[in-house]
């Protein structure tokens, strides 16, 4: 063989073995650039892969293509290791390359800063030139605009993740033919639209996906189609579509093929869609799940309750919050050995927490708040060695088991609040080693432990606020070694913490709520038992003492002080020492500083010498002179000025100009400032001024509106035009000036909320006329009001414009508008109609929080309205304030049909035009209406029978049109006076005692049968009977008394009889009635006791809510009469042990106080109170009357009601909210119900 083989080597030709040799060098050539340029996959495996090598691998063209990237959408100094330096790009931050080929394979660079305001990532962007790109993540960016459909060309990618990157419109439906995704996240852009494709023709396409997250895009698909769609899929692992507007049943028929199908599902996420119905069993059978989201939805029926084995269950999270969950929490679900995280808050849930006890080891977090949960809190959930934190709130529990044996609990944060919870805090609570939280707030609480507390406990924040604790404050309270925050607001307190034991004071506390008590005593000798003290709440209590600020300002660490609101409280303005406190690195200073209500009469100067100072507020004292120029100086540097409801009469000058960067908030409403606006408050550049109700003349300046976001100047007397310099503007409230000219443009931004310019001079039209052009980009306006002005022309509607879908108050009323109503302008009024989600959004109002957000301050907006025939001031606009007002126009035409759309109507008031035809049968769908005003038209034909069944109508008028026939009965059209129809000659019926047999006219109603006479002789026959009786006891009357007045013996006994009984029935009455003066200058002193007061004065002006002295503080029994005015704001929680309380027909808003005890009278009608109705009341057994009529309120029948002996008249359900059964009665109780 050896030979043979040197003999053929012999044989070969030299020639042949160069030109072979070359010949294969320069095929191998060849093919390396051909493997350069070929699209396929790199052949090395991705274990290959690396993010840097020995040896440099970084191809040029992979790494100019990633700089030119990173200049192109990235700002400076980020990933500053990509630098074009001939380094290794696959080092590089976020590279990774294939360590053979170094073509990179992985960009993943999230939080970078990358993109700009302007532009997202262009079309020829050199990102594409990254070929190999297996995993791309550029999540948590900004790239304004479209997603790439250029992403198409990266075919080998198998991870995407765009979320939260801020991009806009249609998915592309290129991302369908990425074969090879096997994760897909585009969650969480601003506006992302997935309808051409829709849903199922991107998924179709994407055939190896594992993990899908299109959360906050907008499929507008149904639960059915988008199941239907799944039903093929089964790698999917990972499936979140929440927020993405899915809607219809979840019902198992309909999901069983989809949903119910995917074997390899472990996380599901569906929340925040409109999913309806019943949650279906099938989706607890997925062997797989361990994480499933169907809060925020509209599901209704009860929690299923598991057939399976739950101990097979491998489900670690459970969230079916925000839903209309009914019936028990079913004790299953705590069989579910691997749960760690349960969320049914904000159902419907009732009945009593599962009380056995079970087996759940990783249990971590159970939140049941927001229900209607009742009975004792089980022990067991204490007893739970892994449970960390506990969400029982706002439910209806009664109490907490009383002892706990050995708990060996890991709880860190506990949360009680607003329930019933009675007796004492169980003093085992205290003794939980983990405890980090606990809110016990809003409850029924008496007392807590007087036992010494663990002295290893590791609670740092304790809210006891809003109970019935009273007395001394525990000293106790103060020996937790750990505690921090300490809340003991609105609780019946009576005095500080004035003989302990220095030793027992916590070392650590730093803020302080001692708000809403009855506190007096020595204030400076208990906060120097606080060494660490930051912040601390005084206010609204009873001290009576005055109070020298230079104690306060000498305490290291104390940067918040509220001593507001203690009418008896004296605060001596004159300290002016120059060691005010200033600001150090151990001690920053006073930051935050409320005194109002402290009857300051000067104004305190020593403020400009706070460094520190950013939120100063001194409303409601009695501040006279003009405002400091020091304030303006360095080294002030607060943000927030409130000086609302003093006697100030301007601003002083500053001599040496502006030194401060800005005042952000500034109030000084309700006070004497005359004269023009200041031009040095431009420098200020304010976002939020409020001069409202002052003595202003002169012209607003140009200057000041620039930087607005808020300007309210109502009640004043500015004269000539608005300025036309509005940048960013939310809220204006110009109303009630002298303004003229023409509306600005610049006024009409998309960010613009709130607009009062009623009630001034302005003239002019819409510019072009045009209602749509005016406001077409208003996507956030609710309130507009033009009222009163010199306004004309025809209100004409583009319908290729945006509508006005949020706008809840339109008053355009008393101006010289014409033409017709446009039917496209009430089509577009999308808040007004009852069950979208625009009528269920609340009113904006601005709400500032200064500095660090340490203090916010909500604002309201007063908004002046003509409602149910009286002109009201609203200080609270709520969701369900529906306005529409267009009186006193030149309108001509017909009514548009669509306003009957508007189904959630609270005031319609078209009166006073030149409208013609007949009332819309529409309306007869206006339910939520109360006041109807038509009159002074043109109106012809019947009046709809549809009207009668408006059960919430009180005001109706229809005078002084052409309307014939008989006006419909029953309901609120038989309490209707002659005056709602009068000025109809050819109306007949009861209302106006007119024969229908006689009227004239024609139609359904003309002809009659003797209605009126018939009714006529029934109330003769009836005045016939009642006038026997009353003579039968008048007769009575003086047959009984005769003998008494004729003999003096037996007349002056029955006389000191009737008066001692009259003296006990009302217990030496105060009555002050329509003086509105006697009641303001009455004395702040005590008032004898036994003495009751009656103030039931009236008066058209409106009253903010500010209880006098007297009554706060010793006002505790009797009667209390204040119906029928114009209070507003809150109802004060100091009511608690009066005998009767009337707050009828005001304007008090918010929720019924808790912690009556013995009322016997309660009358809250005619309100805009909402909530629910406080347990509390169970607890007056002496109630024998109670109106809370005509409200907003939203909560379950009480079943406590029956409970009531003694209860003899309610009025509950009129015109409010509440649901399920009607609880029987007690077979002693006589009802006049109006239920």
């Amino acid at each position: 063989m050896g030979q043979g083989a040197a003999a053929i080597a012999q044989a070969l030709n030299p020639l042949l073995l160069r030109r072979s040799t070359i010949i294969f060098l320069g095929l191998f050539v060849i093919g390396v650039v051909c493997a350069s340029k070929d699209e396929t996959p790199p052949p090395p495996p991705t274990s290959t892969a690396t993010r840097g090598a020995a040896s440099r691998i970084c191809l040029s063209n992979q790494s100019s293509a990633l700089l030119q990237f990173k200049n192109n959408n990235l700002g400076p100094g980020v990933l500053s290791s990509w630098q074009h330096n001939g380094s290794d790009c696959c080092h590089w931050e976020g590279v990774t390359c294939n360590n053979l080929t170094g073509f990179v394979i992985a960009l993943e660079i999230p939080d970078r800063d990358l993109g700009t305001m302007t532009a997202g990532i262009a079309a020829d962007s050199s990102l594409f030139k990254l070929r190999y790109l297996q995993r791309l993540d550029l999540s948590n960016n900004i790239f304004v605009g479209d997603i790439p459909k250029r992403l198409v060309e990266l075919t080998h990618l198998t991870h995407l993740n765009l979320s939260h990157c801020e991009f806009t419109g249609q998915i592309p439906v290129e991302l369908s033919q990425m074969t090879r995704l096997v994760s897909l996240d585009l969650s969480y852009n601003r506006g992302l639209l997935l309808q051409h494709p829709n849903f199922s023709q991107l998924f179709r396409g994407l055939v190896h996906l594992e993990q899908l997250r299109l959360d906050g895009a907008d499929v507008s698909m149904s639960l059915v189609d988008v199941s239907m769609s799944l039903s093929s899929s089964h790698d999917l692992q990972t499936l979140s579509l929440s927020g993405c507007n899915i809607s219809g049943p979840m019902d198992e028929s309909s999901i069983l093929e989809g949903l119910c199908s995917l074997g390899n599902i472990t996380s599901l996420r569906l929340r925040a869609n409109s999913m309806t119905g019943a949650i279906p069993p099938c989706l607890f059978s997925l062997p797989s799940l361990k994480e499933l989201d169907l809060g925020r939805n509209r599901l209704t029926g009860s929690i299923p309750n598991l057939q399976l084995n739950p101990i097979l269950s491998s489900l670690t999270e459970l969230d079916l919050s925000g839903n209309r969950l009914t019936g028990s929490i079913p004790s299953s679900l705590f069989n579910l050995s691997f749960l760690a995280t349960l969320d049914l808050s904000h159902n419907l849930l009732t009945e009593n927490i599962p009380s056995s006890h079970f087996n759940v080891p990783f249990l971590k977090k159970v939140v049941l708040s927001g229900n209607s949960l009742t009975g004792t809190i089980p022990s067991w959930l204490f007893n739970l060695s892994s449970l960390e934190e506990l969400q029982l709130s706002s439910n209806r529990l009664l109490g907490i088991p009383s002892s706990l044996f050995n708990p060996i609990s890991s709880l860190k944060a506990v949360n009680l609040s607003d329930n019933s919870l009675s007796r004492s805090v169980p003093s085992w609570l205290f003794n939980l080693s983990s405890l980090d939280s606990l809110d016990l707030s809003n409850n029924f609480l008496t007392g807590v432990p007087s036992v010494l507390f663990n002295s290893n406990s590791s609670l740092t924040t304790l809210d006891l606020s809003h109970n019935n604790l009273m007395g001394r404050i525990p000293p106790l309270l103060f020996t937790l070694p750990s505690l921090r925050k300490l809340n003991l607001g609105s609780n019946k307190f009576g005095d500080l913490l004035s003989n302990f034991d220095n030793n027992l004071y916590s070392q650590h506390l730093e803020f302080l709520q001692l708000d809403h008590n009855f506190l007096s005593g020595d204030i400076p000798s208990f906060v120097n038992r606080l060494p660490d003290l930051k912040s601390i709440d005084l206010s609204s209590n009873c001290f009576n003492v005055t109070v020298d600020l230079s104690f306060f300002f000498s305490i290291k660490g104390l940067f918040a002080l509220d001593l507001s609101n203690n009418t008896r409280l004296t605060v001596d303005s004159s300290y002016s020492s120059d060691d005010a406190q200033g600001s150090s690195k151990d001690s920053p200073g006073i930051q935050y500083l409320k005194l109002n209500s402290c009857n300051i009469w000067t104004f305190p100067r020593f403020v400009c010498k706070l460094s520190n100072l950013e939120y100063l507020e001194l409303s409601n004292n009695n501040i006279e002179g003009e405002i400091p120029s020091c304030l303006w100086w360095e080294p002030s540097r607060f943000d927030t000025l409130v000086l609302d409801h003093n006697k100030l009469h301007g601003f002083e000058e500053p001599a040496q100009g502006i030194s401060l960067n800005g005042v952000l908030y500034m109030s000084v409403s309700n006070n004497r400032i005359e004269g023009e606006i200041p031009t040095f408050l431009c420098d200020l550049a304010p976002t939020f001024l409020d001069m409202s109700e002052n003595s202003l003349t002169g012209d607003i300046p140009d200057c000041l509106v620039k930087n607005l976001g808020t300007l309210n100047l109502r009640k004043n007397q500015l004269g000539g035009q608005i300025p036309d310099e509005f940048k960013f503007v939310e809220f204006v409230v110009l109303s009630d000036n002298l303004l003229t000219g023409k509306i600005p443009k610049s006024l009409f931004s998309s960010m613009l909320r709130v607009l009062d310019l009623g009630n001034n001079k302005l003239n002019g039209s819409f510019p072009s006329v045009s209602l749509a052009s005016l406001l077409g980009n208003l996507g956030m306006l609710q309130v507009l009001i033009l009222r009163s002005n010199h306004l004309h022309g025809p209100i004409t509607v583009d319908a290729s414009q945006q509508e006005f879908h949020w706008l809840k108050i339109f008053d355009i009323s008393s101006n010289y508008f014409s033409g017709s109503l446009p039917h496209e302008l009430f089509r577009g009024f999308k808040a007004m109609v009852s069950g979208t989600p625009e009528k269920e959004t609340y009113l904006l109002q601005p709400n500032w929080s200064s500095g660090n957000g340490y203090w916010e301050r909500d604002v309201t907006l007063y908004v002046e309205e003509t409602i149910k025939g009286e002109y009201r001031l609203f200080k609270e606009v709520t969701k369900d304030l529906i306005i529409i007002d267009l009186s006193s126009n030149n309108f001509t035409g017909r009514i548009p049909q669509e306003i009957g759309s508007l189904t959630s109507l609270y005031v319609l008031n078209i009166s006073r035009n030149h409208l013609v035809g007949s009332i819309p049968e529409s309306f007869g769908k206006l339910q939520q209406m109360e006041s109807l005003d038509l009159s002074h038209n043109q109106l012809s034909g019947v009046i709809p029978k549809e009207l009668s069944v408006l059960t919430f109508l009180e005001v109706l008028d229809l005078s002084y049109n052409d309307l014939h026939g008989m006006i419909p009965q029953g309901n609120q059209f038989s309490t209707f006076l002659t005056t709602s129809f009068e000025g109809n000659p050819k109306l007949c019926g009861l209302q106006v005692n007119r024969s229908c047999s006689h009227a004239v006219g024609d139609g359904p109603h003309a002809g009659g049968d003797g209605l009126v006479e018939e009714e006529n002789r029934r109330i003769k026959e009836k005045g016939w009977k009642y006038g026997s009786v009353g003579f039968g006891f008048a007769v009575g009357l003086v047959i009984t008394t005769l003998p008494f007045l004729l003999m003096n013996r037996v007349t002056d006994w029955y006389w000191n009889r009737t008066d001692r009984m009259i003296d006990f029935i009302l217990q030496r009455t105060l009555e002050i009635s329509n003086n509105k003066e006697l009641v303001a200058s009455l004395p702040p002193g005590n008032l004898t006791e036994g003495v009751n007061i009656r103030l039931s004065y009236s008066t058209k002006q409106s009253n903010q809510w500010t209880m006098p002295a007297f009554l706060r503080n010793h006002f505790t029994d009797g009667y209390l009469d204040l119906s029928k005015n114009t209070l507003a704001g809150k109802i004060p929680d100091c009511f608690y042990y009066m005998d009767a309380l009337k707050l009828r027909k005001n304007q008090l808003r918010a929720q019924i106080p808790r912690g009556f005890n013995n009322i016997k009278l309660l009358d809250l009608n005619h309100k805009f109170l909402t909530g629910k109705i406080p347990k509390s009341l169970s607890n007056c057994t002496r109630l024998k009357a109670q109106y809370l009529g005509n409200n907003r309120l939203h909560d379950v029948f009480p079943d406590w009601l029956g409970q009531l002996s003694e209860l003899n008249t309610l009025d509950l359900l009129r015109s409010n909210n509440p649901y399920g059964p009607i609880s029987a009665f007690s077979s002693t109780q006589a009802f006049l119900a109006t239920i």
